[in-house]
């Protein structure tokens, strides 16, 4: 049995996993090593793997992974995926990630995934230099060597992440007609 708290969500209890491995072994962690200490420490439950989940994760894989030369030499993906909006018959919205040819591919799929590729990157460039810049503001082993730490993926300006604050928006008071108000004179009612 799992020593999961149900009052935590499972990446809070993921993370107590990550810091008890952490606390036992100080230093940099592989993340292999840290799931494997938990399983051997009896945080974790072996999981039951779903065939069809496991082949689709290898597939996934083998898809990223494949490489061929082009007729002008450039090393590039052999398959490219695409997140494509499907609704159900009951309204329920879905991302269906689908694969297609890299020299076959339709126009559509190839609009879809260039540009996702792109909001990708420019998430990845805002969250790097994110993290680089709190990393050289709050690092004491980093304080004075900033020089050092010039890539081409900063940007001018770290984005901060933009939240909006939703207020509730203040509730007026409704006169109800007369014949809807009950007279305080009136019988109450009894209880039962």
């Amino acid at each position: 049995m799992s020593r999961k708290s149900l009052a935590k969500t499972y990446s809070d209890f993921v993370m107590e996993c990550f810091c008890a491995y952490r606390r036992a072994h100080p230093g940099p962690v592989r993340m292999e090593d840290a799931v494997r200490w938990s399983l051997d420490h009896g945080f974790l439950d072996r999981p039951k793997v779903d065939p069809i989940r496991w082949f689709t994760r290898i597939f996934k894989q083998v898809a990223r992974t494949r490489r061929f030369r082009d007729q002008q030499g450039r090393d590039v993906r052999e398959l490219l995926p695409a997140k494509i909006e499907r609704i159900d018959a009951k309204g329920n919205k879905y991302l269906d990630v689908v694969w297609d040819y890299l020299h076959e591919m339709s126009l559509d799929h190839a609009l879809t995934a260039f540009s996702q590729r792109d909001e990708n990157i420019i998430k990845q460039r805002r969250a790097a230099t994110r993290d680089l810049r709190s990393a050289l503001d709050n690092n004491p082993n980093l304080a004075g060597h900033d020089e050092q730490f010039q890539f081409v993926f900063m940007l001018e300006e770290a984005a901060d992440i933009v939240t909006e604050a939703i207020e509730e928006s203040p509730v007026e008071p409704i006169e109800l007609p007369p014949s809807w108000k009950k007279s305080t004179d009136a019988n109450p009612r009894k209880p039962r």
